[in-house]
């Protein structure tokens, strides 16, 4: 069942991307245009600490992480299902190379696994805040050497990807802030880096 889901999506993705290449300007409506460079990501949108693995189970380390459905929904809340699955999102890095791909990629309902925004990299959990006081109500000092190897423990999320190995050039190439990622794919060649624009378009069917 599984296998049968899989290929259905496979071929959902190719009539999408096929019907887009065939489209003209008039049947495309530009829905919204996230510009990531501009935008101070952990003021708005939910982060969470991922540590990503290879399939072997060797570690890329951890990273502080925004899904990309968390950036998109907001932009899209007052579309229906049906035109939901009519939208092509385009990532556009710092050089103008793009990648597309569709809601498909995206959505609960169709991915198991969503693909991430990466921010940093991270040692330990985040978003915790530790303060200490004297007896006297005044800010004091912490150790925080013990503190920091427990925290190096904790991670929220753990992603397993498809492949067994990196090279060290592709670690570096693809473990850095603005990096999109899809963890379901078999390779990374189509992970974009350094990404700054995020563009919803909605086919319209005549």
């Amino acid at each position: 069942m599984k296998k049968r889901n899989k290929i259905l999506l496979l071929l959902i993705l190719f009539f999408v991307l096929s019907l887009f290449k065939n489209l003209n300007a008039q049947n495309l409506e530009e829905i919204a245009t996230i510009n990531l460079s501009s935008i101070d990501l952990a003021k708005y949108y939910k982060s969470e600490t991922v540590q990503f693995f290879s399939s072997s189970k060797k570690s890329f380390g951890k990273y502080l992480c925004y899904k990309i459905i968390d950036l998109i929904e907001p932009q899209i809340k007052q579309l229906n299902e049906t035109e939901r699955n009519r939208l092509v999102i385009i990532g556009i890095d710092s050089l103008n190379n793009s990648i597309l791909t569709t809601f498909y990629e995206y959505n609960y309902n169709t991915t198991k696994i969503p693909p991430y925004l990466i921010s940093k990299r991270v040692y330990g959990s985040v978003g915790d805040t530790v303060i200490a006081f004297e007896m006297k109500g005044k800010p004091g000092k912490l150790n925080l050497k013990q503190l920091d190897k427990e925290l190096e423990q904790i991670v929220d999320i753990k992603v397993f990807l498809q492949f067994k190995k990196l090279s060290k050039d592709e670690e570096n190439a693809i473990f850095k802030s603005g990096t999109i990622i899809y963890p379901q794919d078999q390779k990374s060649v189509r992970w974009l880096g350094n990404v700054k624009y995020l563009k919803i378009y909605k086919i319209n069917l005549k």
